[in-house]
């Protein structure tokens, strides 16, 4: 049997993003906001009012916008100085956070103004009533249609769309974190040790999944995807620049769990348009440069060597930066996120700066003798595989967790950390 292989050249065409989405410097413009709300159901109108006027805060206050310094504690008890930062916590629900009150207890030490959370809910009701009675810090959004792993961008844009629109003047100095959590997540450091290190540089924070080589056994490199989250090759596909030359893109594979700074939480919601999927496909933007200023995109079907679905291990970085274009051997440097990627199978280990660690295999968990857990990084229903999830914690994995350079841990199911093992590993 003879197999031919065929390589089609796709000519990009003009990017509709901007059309459909649309940002100011102070936040969100207030057309896009009273376009969105009119198709908000299930949301009573006083919330509604409160989103129109973006005061959805609940009367929190943001730092004050002059730069100046606060004073953290290291964990010796001397003082240091830092730029003042803020950390906006985002968090993806079902109907609940099962982990509020070690939340609660992580968040009680944070000085005023230096943190702000937003939570979005499948289930919005289930959340206000619940959830949201109970840590009324919270800003809950309106739930917007999505569907797990071909649509979880929809929710992360509707995060960022909120928080950016109740964050305070971009030009008033004051470094902002946007940081994507899940309601199986839990922090590994105390408060200050995280809001030092995410305080520390105005960087994006994404971790970007190693390379492998052929794997052994009878699937082959498909081994390595089934089991963790590596791949032997990003996905790419060609595309004409303006003088009619062929490049090659790329889309890295990276984790869902990213921490963006402010400009790029800006540009991920101008670009993104909500109601893309995996299934249905989406506009990959081209950004710089063989195409700097071109405008354009390329279709995400167009793209081949792994699956695509999985919209939030692709299209987060590729709706900021646009499609990795590959430039032989060398790596390609991002200021925005401080360090460079490269697209070579000689990368096994993760690249980027990664922030929340979610084992997928065995030998990624901590050996701690009382930890009890279950691997569930198989195939499902063809659907995919799943990160291990601890079913109970014990002291020696949150402390491992917490001599370690993650700042957070998931998935950790409902009860499997007690709050005095939290407070003596991990608070004190």
């Amino acid at each position: 049997m003879h197999i031919t292989a065929v390589l089609c050249l796709f000519v990009a065409v003009p990017s509709t993003a901007n059309q459909h989405q649309a940002t100011a410097s102070h936040g969100l413009n207030e057309e896009v906001a009273d376009a969105f709300l009119q198709n908000v159901t299930g949301v009573d109108n006083a919330e509604i009012m409160l989103l129109q006027q973006g005061i959805s805060m609940r009367k929190r206050s943001w730092p004050a916008r002059d730069g100046t310094k606060t004073t953290l504690l290291e964990s010796d008890g001397h003082a240091s100085k830092q730029k003042k930062a803020v950390l906006v916590l985002l968090f993806l629900a079902r109907d609940s956070l099962p982990h509020l009150r070690l939340w609660q207890d992580w968040s009680a030490s944070a000085p005023k103004g230096s943190w702000h959370a937003f939570l979005h809910c499948v289930d919005y009701i289930a959340c206000k009533q619940g959830t949201l009675a109970s840590w009324p810090e919270l800003t809950l959004v309106p739930t917007v249609p999505s569907s797990a792993v071909s649509d979880l961008l929809s929710p992360m844009h509707q995060l960022l769309k909120h928080a950016l629109n109740a964050s305070p003047n971009p030009h008033g100095g004051v470094p902002l974190k946007f940081i994507f959590l899940s309601e199986t997540t839990l922090p590994m450091k105390p408060f200050a040790d995280v809001h030092k290190e995410l305080g520390r540089e105005d960087f994006t924070d994404i971790c970007f999944y190693p390379f492998t080589p052929d794997a052994p056994g009878p699937l082959g490199g498909l081994q390595s995807i089934i089991g963790g989250r590596s791949v032997k090759h990003w996905p790419w596909s060609m595309a004409l620049d303006p003088h009619g030359a062929a490049r090659k893109l790329e889309l890295p594979l990276h984790s869902q769990w990213v921490v963006l700074r402010r400009n790029d939480a800006e540009a991920f919601v101008q670009e993104w348009v909500p109601g893309q999927s995996g299934k249905t496909g989406w506009a990959v933007p081209l950004k710089g440069g063989h195409f700097e200023g071109e405008n354009r995109t390329v279709p995400s079907k167009t793209f081949v060597g792994t699956v695509t679905q999985s919209l939030d291990e692709y299209a987060t970085f590729a709706s900021i930066y646009g499609a990795y274009q590959s430039n032989g051997q060398q790596d390609i440097y991002y200021p925005a996120m401080g360090l460079s990627i490269g697209a070579q199978v000689s990368h096994l280990s993760y690249q980027g700066r990664c922030r929340t660690h979610v084992p997928w295999l065995e030998e990624e968990l901590p050996d701690c003798p009382d930890m009890k857990y279950t691997n569930s990084s198989f195939m499902t229903n063809k659907t995919g595989h799943s990160p291990i999830v601890i079913d109970s914690a014990d002291r020696c994995l949150l402390q491992q967790m917490r001599d370690s350079w993650f700042l957070f841990m998931r998935k950790f199911a409902i009860g499997s950390v007690r709050r005095d093992d939290f407070h003596e590993t991990i608070l004190k």
